[in-house]
C-alpha cells in the first residue's frame, strides 16, 4: 500500500510539472461585462470551503443567471452538494488518472471569471485558475485587509472588483455559513446544557492534551451532559473518559450529514482549531474554540454564531490551562440562557 501511494504521488506530481506550462496567462477584469459562467477554486481544507459560503452566495446573488462552478480538494469534497449555489463541482484528485481527468475538463471548458479563493498562495489553486483560463481573482486582489480581520470578510474582498460589497463585520448576522437548520435548543432544558468536546481535533499544534479534556468534561458533567466526539478508529481516546449517563461517546462517523446533524444536538461544541469549528457554527451550535495565538483566534473564530475564543498566553494552544477553557464554557452558557454563569 505504501508502494502504490508513493508512486501516485510521483505520477501526480509529474502530471502537475507538465500542466503547468499550459496554463493561461491572466485576463483583465472587467466588473461591467456580462459574466455567463464562474468557476471557483477552493482546493484546500474542509474550513476554509465553509468559511467561502458566504462569499459564494454573495457571488449568486450577484450573478443569479450564470452558471457557477467549483473545483474542490479531496479534503473537502464531502461538502460539495451543501454548497446550493454551486452548479457543478470538479475535484482536484489526488489519483493521478482522475486528475488527467479533471484537467481535462478544465482545458476544455471556457469560463468568463475564475475566482480563486485561497488567501494565501496554492501552487494547486493557481495552476488550476491559469488552466481553467478565463479573467482571473485571488487573494492578491485584496483590498482595504486587514491583519486579525476574519477570514470570512477577507474571503468577500477578494470579489469586490466585480462590484459586490464587502461583508461587515456589523452584519456578520445577516452572512452566516448556516447549511442546515439545528434542532431547538430548548430540548436540552430539562437535562440542562448538551456540551460536545472534540477530541480528534487533527494532532501536533492543534491538539489539546487529553488529561486537560478529562479534567475539562468531568467538571462540565455538573452542569450538564458531556457527549465526546472522535473520528472513527480513534475511540481510544476516549477509553478514559468517565463514560455513563453524563458522559457519552457519540458513534463515530465519517458521514457529513450524521456529523453535522450530531453537531447541531449539542448546545455548545468545545473544540481545538480545526475544521470543527466551522462545522457547528455551519449547524448554528455555539462553539468555544482553543487557539495557539491571539491573531488566528480573531481570523477564525466560528462564523455566524455565538462563540468565546479562548487562546494561548505563550503561542502553544497545548498550554491553554483547563481553567480558562471552563470558564469561556460558563461564560456562553449564561449569555445563551440570558441567567448567571454556573
Amino acid at each position: 500500500m505504501a508502494i502504490t501511494r508513493d508512486l501516485e504521488r510521483i505520477i501526480r506530481r509529474g502530471v502537475i510539472r507538465g500542466m503547468k506550462g499550459a496554463a493561461s496567462a491572466k485576463a483583465e477584469i472587467d466588473p461591467s461585462g456580462e459574466v455567463s459562467s464562474i468557476l471557483l477554486v477552493r482546493v484546500d481544507r474542509l474550513g476554509d470551503l465553509l468559511i467561502s459560503i458566504p462569499t459564494i452566495r454573495l457571488l449568486r446573488a450577484r450573478y443569479p443567471e450564470a452558471r457557477i462552478d467549483l473545483v474542490l480538494g479531496e479534503k473537502n469534497r464531502s461538502l460539495a452538494e451543501l454548497v446550493p449555489e454551486v452548479d457543478t463541482v470538479l475535484v482536484w484528485e489526488r489519483n493521478p488518472v482522475a486528475l488527467l481527468g479533471t484537467i481535462g475538463r478544465l482545458r476544455r471548458r471556457e469560463w468568463d471569471q475564475v475566482v480563486n479563493l485561497h488567501l494565501t498562495s496554492s501552487g494547486n489553486a493557481e495552476l488550476v485558475s491559469g488552466l481553467a483560463g478565463g479573467a482571473t481573482l485571488g487573494g492578491n486582489d485584496l483590498v482595504g485587509s486587514r491583519v486579525g480581520e476574519h477570514v470570512a470578510i477577507k474571503t468577500s474582498r477578494v470579489v469586490a472588483r466585480l462590484g459586490i460589497e464587502t461583508i461587515s463585520a456589523d452584519h456578520e448576522a445577516d452572512h452566516p455559513i448556516a447549511l442546515l437548520d439545528r434542532r431547538n435548543p430548548a430540548e436540552h432544558r430539562e437535562s440542562g446544557p448538551v456540551i460536545s468536546l472534540n477530541l480528534s481535533a487533527g494532532g501536533g499544534a492543534r491538539e489539546w492534551p487529553a488529561d486537560k479534556m478529562k479534567k475539562l468534561a468531568k467538571d462540565l458533567m455538573q452542569v450538564g451532559t458531556v457527549r465526546l466526539l472522535v473520528k472513527p478508529g480513534e475511540e481510544a481516546r476516549a477509553a478514559e473518559f468517565p463514560i455513563g449517563d453524563r458522559c457519552r461517546l457519540v458513534e463515530p462517523t465519517s458521514d457529513i450529514w450524521s456529523l453535522l446533524k450530531n453537531l447541531g444536538r449539542s448546545s455548545m461544541v468545545v473544540t481545538p482549531d480545526c475544521g470543527t469549528v466551522h462545522l457547528a457554527a455551519a449547524v448554528g451550535t455555539p462553539v468555544v474554540g482553543l487557539y495557539g495565538e491571539q491573531v488566528t483566534a480573531r481570523e477564525w473564530r466560528a462564523w455566524g454564531v455565538a462563540s468565546r475564543t479562548v487562546a494561548s498566553e505563550s503561542g502553544a494552544l497545548a498550554a491553554i490551562p483547563v481553567s480558562m477553557v471552563r470558564d469561556a464554557v460558563y461564560d456562553l452558557l449564561g449569555s445563551l440562557t440570558g441567567g448567571s454563569q454556573p
